[in-house]
């Protein structure tokens, strides 16, 4: 029922963007429901490859190919192959149980 899954099934590539423990505010722009998520924060994305949004100072950034999605339950599933990553070394943001984490290294 997302109304972006038109977009990810037809789309030629997509990008994970991991976020680190300072991108709280990203992470719930992203929570929230609206039509376009980009159109406030354009100035935070790079473009990457195809044209996607690339999310500058993530702590990592899988740039990928799609090669194929399938349903699973009320989910869909997106495989692709990494054409280009970044990553930098930060403590990356967790969200569990409806709470925000800061992971630490052991």
């Amino acid at each position: 029922g997302a109304g972006s899954l038109a977009t990810f099934i037809t789309a030629e590539h997509f990008c994970i963007n991991v976020l680190h423990a300072d991108q709280i505010d990203i992470s719930r722009h992203f929570c929230r429901p609206q039509m376009d998520k980009f159109t406030e924060i354009e100035d935070a994305f790079d473009s990457g490859i195809g044209s996607l949004p690339t999310l500058k100072g993530a702590l990592a950034t899988f740039e990928c190919k799609r090669i194929s999605h399938q349903v699973v339950g009320d989910h869909v599933i997106f495989y692709g192959l990494v054409q280009r990553y970044t990553y930098c070394d930060a403590n990356p943001l967790a969200f569990h149980a409806g709470n925000y984490a800061c992971l630490q290294p052991a």
